[in-house]
């Protein structure tokens, strides 16, 4: 068993149990590997615990560096997931969890950086970081992404949003803003930029924005301005402000807005 308290030597932050050590003191390197194929690490001030195969102590460093050779699950997609699964155990984040082939622990800072971290799965959506790297720091606290890519829901896959600026806040909650390409029926993508993104209280994810663009397009035919509302289950988006006609031939009229809202099966 390997315990490591912190500068103020009050609190273990990082436990492990039953462990093969391979400590040299002359290059201050330790080296272990878990007896059981996978073990639950501790990591006590960052309220994480960690289920891998072995981890590199390496002292002058101040760091400790975490690894996995097979461990693999898939997700609610069906996509593999290597590496070693981390668990937040703070008590507001619902067992928040993600998985990552390789992490590193700054002992001083007390800061776990997890690496090629290739989605969260957050309430109904599925969170994936642009660099793949996670940050943890005290608390369980999640450095947010941003230019991170959205995919909800998990069953459905109607809506991408990308360009997202995201703040995870546990397993069943998470905020920020993205973008999200309208299709028209010629397949022309149109860009909205959603001011909010985050989960309802029955866990679906939805995303509002405006529409400001005066040559945005409903299809060929019809300009909108307005507001828009993504909802995760729903295969088409929510549209509420005005519409007019594009091309319009008659000579004594001129072509004006009108109000509109619904949604558009583009």
């Amino acid at each position: 068993n390997f315990r490591m308290k912190g500068e103020d030597t009050t609190n273990f932050i990082f436990d492990s149990k039953n462990v093969m050590a391979d400590i040299d003191f002359t290059k201050k390197v330790g080296e272990f590997k878990s007896n059981s194929g996978t073990t639950p690490e501790v990591f006590g001030i960052n309220q994480y615990i960690c289920y891998i195969d072995k981890y590199k102590w390496e002292m002058d460093r101040q760091t400790m560096e975490f690894s996995s050779s097979n461990n693999a699950s898939k997700d609610a997609s069906n996509l593999d997931l290597a590496g070693s699964e981390f668990v937040s155990t703070n008590p507001t984040q619902d067992s928040l969890r993600f998985r990552a082939p390789t992490a590193e622990f700054n002992i001083k800072d007390l800061v776990i950086r997890a690496h090629q971290v290739k989605l969260i799965n957050v309430a109904d959506a599925a969170i994936s970081p642009d660099s793949g790297e996670v940050v943890i720091r005290k608390k369980a606290a999640m450095d947010p992404f941003t230019n991170a890519k959205i995919v909800a829901n998990n069953v459905t896959k109607y809506h991408k949003l990308y360009h997202a600026n995201v703040s995870i806040n546990g397993r069943k909650h998470y905020t920020g803003s993205a973008d999200y390409d309208y299709v028209d029926e010629t397949k022309t993508r149109q860009a909205i930029h959603m001011d909010k993104v985050t989960v309802d209280t029955s866990g679906q994810t939805y995303a509002i924005g405006t529409v400001t663009d005066t040559a945005f397009t409903l299809g060929p035919p019809f300009l909108f301005h307005g507001d828009v509302k993504l909802v995760a289950s729903n295969e088409y988006i929510f549209f509420n402000g005005y519409s007019k006609l594009r091309f319009f031939n008659c000579e004594n009229l001129e072509s004006s807005y009108f109000k509109f809202k619904g949604n558009i099966n583009p």
